[in-house]
């Protein structure tokens, strides 16, 4: 994720002294439900690996404890005439013992239970969201107030920080503000025109998940990058491109694209605890050719990523998103007939404008206190019914952990991608949910 400028507004602390039972999805997260369909809806995962194993008496009461203070994710989805909608829910019975595969499906709609699960597995803690819910920023401080209050119980003072909430206050209102309408221009001559991207095609496999990550001390990244001349974000997005590129079964004639995810809280003074993020589609065009380097995709696409996430671009892609949620016409079609058509721009509007995503959710700070009890961070993408192969990243205790997520087996850009690492003097160590060779 590029970084953004700070500019934060003047802060509204006004609390939310009534909870609604029910409210409407943000801007981000009507798309979501729409493109759900058997057995798939849009999940992702972030693991915290503890130091010792996981009490899940302790876990489920933290559970508790913080789900008064986190209204907006104890939700679930449900559909009205003409459109979906949040439903709060009471049933906190979502912390299990995990047993099945990363990221599988979650029930949002035909059920008493949060669109959302809590696993744990020996000393893993697990917890798995509906992206309609809220995006990663946000998950991040539900998650890590999670953690910090099972650690309380198990009687570890922690210190309050920024990004783990103060569960005796009451919800504030800004958090639960769609900041895409709140920050919403009008503005002329707005297009979602894109030229579609290279497809990566792997045949998935039912009921199974590849996770492969990449364990790497974050001096040296900084070192390859900057020895390159190139941020952090460039050079793994370019090894990035450059696996895909050189693993095509043949000549290209597409633009090879990397979507790129960047929180707008920053930019645009935020603290909403929903979704509030965009994402910028980089990349290149082979044109058939089959000798390009890593140095000349770097000149390809070099300034791309600044130039997407300027605060004028974002604002564009704000706006955009805005105004086509609240097409009169469209929101006046009924549900059963707006989902099929939901789906296809979906899939032939959004995901075939990229061929992966690659999130980085950045450096990660605790309490001084919890990282005793944290040994690292994980975070997982789950698939889509187009992408077969996502990649995402977070950097906690000076360790970038690059998590792979696929629901095929073939590791051949995987692999490609850890070599040119490796071959840029990063050290690499390498762990997989799989036996060698599958």
């Amino acid at each position: 994720m590029a970084e953004i400028k700070e500019n934060v507004t003047p802060e509204n602390d006004e609390v939310l002294e009534e909870i609604p039972q029910w409210f409407p999805l943000d801007v981000a997260a009507t798309i979501y439900p729409n493109a759900r369909r058997y057995g798939w809806c849009t999940t992702y995962r972030f693991a915290f690996i503890m130091k010792e194993e996981v009490d899940p008496v302790l876990l489920k009461q933290a559970l508790k404890d913080i789900a008064p203070r986190f209204p907006s994710f104890f939700v679930k989805v449900k559909a009205g005439l003409f459109w979906y909608y949040f439903e709060r829910t009471d049933d906190l019975d979502i912390v299990e013992e995990e047993d099945y595969y990363p990221c599988r499906y979650i029930e949002t709609m035909e059920t008493t239970k949060p669109a959302m699960r809590v696993l744990y597995y020996k000393n893993r803690i697990s917890i798995e969201t509906f992206h309609s819910i809220a995006d990663g920023g946000a998950a991040l401080v539900f998650n890590k107030t999670l953690v910090a209050r099972y650690l309380e119980l198990k009687g570890v003072k922690i210190t309050l920080t920024e990004d783990i909430a103060d569960i005796n206050e009451k919800p504030k209102k800004y958090e639960m503000e769609d900041s895409f309408r709140a920050n919403y221009k009008k503005l002329k001559g707005l297009s979602r025109k894109e030229d579609t991207a290279y497809c990566y095609k792997a045949p998935a496999i039912k009921n199974y998940y590849k996770v492969i990550h990449g364990l790497i001390p974050a001096e040296d990244i900084k070192a390859a990058a900057k020895s390159r001349g190139m941020t952090i974000t460039e050079f793994l997005m370019v090894a990035y491109l450059y696996a895909f590129y050189v693993n095509a079964p043949g000549k290209v004639n597409k633009p090879i694209k990397i979507s790129i995810p960047a929180s707008l809280r920053a930019r645009f003074g935020s603290r909403t605890l929903r979704n509030f993020s965009l994402y910028t589609n980089i990349g290149f065009n082979p044109k058939g050719r089959k000798d390009i380097t890593f140095e000349e995709i770097f000149e390809m696409v070099k300034g791309k990523l600044e130039a997407g996430l300027a605060t004028e671009e974002l604002q564009k892609m704000l706006s955009v998103n805005v105004r086509d949620a609240q097409n009169p016409i469209l929101r006046l079609v009924p549900n059963f007939l707006k989902k099929p058509v939901m789906q296809l721009i979906f899939d032939h509007g959004g995901e075939n404008k990229f061929t992966s995503g690659m999130t980085n959710l950045g450096i990660q700070k605790m309490p001084p206190e919890m990282y005793e009890h944290i040994e690292r961070m994980e975070c997982l993408l789950g698939s889509s019914p187009t992408k077969k192969l996502l990649c995402a990243m977070i950097t906690y205790n000076n360790i970038v952990n690059i998590s792979f997520t696929s629901d095929a087996k073939e590791t051949d850009v995987q692999k490609t991608f850890f070599r040119v690492l490796a071959e840029n003097g990063i050290r690499v160590r390498v762990e997989c949910n799989c036996k060698e060779g599958n």
